[in-house]
């Protein structure tokens, strides 16, 4: 029992390594690897008995900490997050992104656009390393997540882009 109670502090620190530095910091980009009965059969046990425990109890606090623990142990990918502002596309149909980057400890993006916004380019969105390089570049933004992680950043920035296209004139 004192092993569970470990992992549940364990993924109350994960969670809190997660929260900005400063409060006019972003959150970041995580994953989670979702317990399993053969992986992680302590846990994932006292997980699941947790989760009876609170649907009985109607306690719906301890209900959403059970999924959570269920969920994973969260891993973070960056140490920033997007602010994506519009898809800008040219007389050709070809988009760039206009974006603002925020990092944990409170500093933002100072690119040349509008309040600091950058530019993220279709090369510098292809690939993880790419992608993390162009992060460098634009101050302390770090991107450490792989392949998975960077697929669902781009389909999470492309979602969050919909209906918001300027057509600019070259």
């Amino acid at each position: 029992m004192a092993a569970i109670a470990e992992d549940a502090a364990t993924m109350v620190s994960k969670f809190r390594d997660l929260m900005p530095v400063c409060p006019a910091g972003a959150g970041c980009y995580y994953t989670r690897r979702p317990m399993t009965s053969h992986r992680d059969n302590a846990g994932y046990k006292w997980a699941r008995e947790l989760e009876a425990a609170a649907i009985v109890a109607n306690d719906g606090d301890r209900l959403w900490f059970a999924k959570q623990v269920l969920d994973g142990i969260p891993k973070p990918a960056s140490n920033f997050e997007i602010d994506c502002l519009c898809l800008l596309r040219d007389g050709r149909g070809a988009g760039t992104r206009l974006v603002r980057l925020r990092n944990r400890s409170g500093e933002t993006s100072r690119g040349l656009g509008l309040a600091g916004s950058l530019i993220l380019d279709c090369h510098a969105f292809t690939n993880t390393q790419r992608f993390s390089q162009w992060c460098l570049e634009q101050g302390n933004f770090a991107w450490r997540g792989g392949l998975p992680e960077f697929q669902q950043l781009r389909m999470a920035v492309t979602s969050t882009m919909a209906w918001r296209i300027m057509d600019v004139q070259a």
